[in-house]
């Protein structure tokens, strides 16, 4: 079982790590069907250094590693409610995020959670047995740790893919604000005549604001 973060000392050693990250894929895990009120129990961080595990309910300050996270785009799959919990248990708004979940469904997919994404566009299918459990309890036991894991290690080659079929062509950065947060997809410079990608940018547009 791979090692997980509970201690500022553990914390430190990842933040060179996570500041100096090229790309950050982020989700978190609560215990919504065991508790109320609900409590946030698990970040789970990826970047091309590894995946991570960092434990909020052990003896930690986060805020360094929020302030880290804040200086990156996330890329995270369905991320209202892992915003919502960020935000009330630690007022944390990041600056920007891609998300795998509207990216979808923007494509059409009907089929948009993350498992049935990673099995059709990168071949893998995924535990979801996990997906239920208590995740307040300690120790994490390895089928969890497992699945944690997992759950951010390829929201950055889905993400890529995701892109590369929004807008096939010359795409930059595009923000726009929606749900409290800010969803990045392509900025339009020069479009070939009949290019679907500015289209398909007023549609996530609209979707981001619903």
């Amino acid at each position: 079982m791979l090692d997980v973060i509970d201690t500022d000392a553990k914390l430190a050693a990842l933040l060179p790590i996570i500041q100096s990250a090229s790309w950050l894929a982020l989700d978190t895990e609560a215990d919504s069907l065991h508790a109320y009120p609900e409590k946030l129990c698990l970040i789970q961080i990826s970047t091309a250094a590894g995946d991570e595990l960092i434990d909020p309910l052990g003896k930690i300050k986060l805020d360094p590693l929020l302030d880290a996270l804040n200086a990156h785009e996330l890329i995270m799959h369905g991320a209202d409610y892992d915003l919502r919990m960020l935000r009330k248990h630690h007022e944390f708004v990041p600056s920007a995020i891609f998300d795998t979940m509207l990216a979808a469904r923007l494509l059409g997919e009907r089929e948009f959670g993350l498992g049935s994404l990673v099995e059709k566009w990168l071949g893998v299918k995924l535990d979801k047995g996990p997906q239920k459990a208590d995740w307040a309890r300690r120790p994490l036991t390895e089928r969890m740790e497992t699945y944690a894991r997992r759950d951010t290690h390829y929201l950055k080659p889905l993400a890529d893919k995701l892109m590369l079929e929004l807008c096939p062509v010359d795409c930059g950065d595009f923000a726009a604000a929606g749900s409290g947060h800010r969803f990045r997809l392509a900025r339009q410079r020069q479009f070939p005549a009949g290019s679907s990608c500015p289209g398909r940018i007023a549609r996530a547009l609209a979707m981001a604001r619903a």
